[in-house]
């Protein structure tokens, strides 16, 4: 395990990433595993943050790729890479398969870090 994040619209619902690279969301009121979440081929992960809604998720990795899932249908929104990763994501033409608005998204990998507002 190497990064946590608390759904930030259900206390019970606790995002953790694994090194190599799985995503496991729980929740611990029910004790079980709601769902799970993961890149073939991605390199270390370093770093997860939920969208302020709750319904998707981030995950950065050590080689700067970033990845959004829908929480619910577990489905892979977009994937990004390396060190153009953030200006991928601002580039993309509209309709961004993210819910809207997206403010802010801040991404180092070598501080194992990433914020998603």
């Amino acid at each position: 395990m190497v990064a946590l994040a608390a759904n930030p619209n259900d206390e019970n619902q606790l995002l953790v990433g694994y090194q190599e690279g799985q995503l496991v969301l729980w929740d611990f009121v029910k004790t079980i595993q709601v769902n799970s979440f993961s890149v073939p081929g991605t390199k270390s992960l370093t770093c997860v943050a939920w969208h302020s809604t709750g319904n998707e998720i981030a995950a950065g990795f050590s080689d700067g790729e970033l990845a959004f899932w829908n929480v619910r249908t577990s489905d892979l929104l977009l994937k990004t890479y390396g060190a153009d990763s953030l200006l991928l994501l601002l580039a993309a033409p509209l309709p961004l398969p993210l819910p809207l608005p997206l403010a802010f998204l801040s991404h180092r990998p070598q501080t194992e870090s990433l914020r998603l507002f």
